[in-house]
């Protein structure tokens, strides 16, 4: 139902939900503002955007250990 509501494959959804187990509500919430400051730093040019997606995809990459810390 889920994939179906968000136009996505199954398999997909299904991985997310797998991934969601590593990461705490306030750990999605950290990250989901670091997401923000970064897209608005290449489209403003404080940031090589590059550079910045990379550094982002690393951080996103990280996971939490118990207890929602990194």
């Amino acid at each position: 139902a889920i994939a179906e509501r968000l136009g996505m494959k199954e398999f997909a959804v299904r991985k997310t939900q797998d991934s969601l187990r590593y990461y705490s509500p306030g750990g999605l919430r950290t990250l989901h503002a670091r997401l923000l400051r970064v897209d608005q730093e290449i489209k403003t040019g404080l940031s090589d955007g590059e550079a910045a997606r990379e550094m982002l995809v690393l951080d996103m990459s990280r996971r939490e250990r118990p207890g929602g810390r990194r």
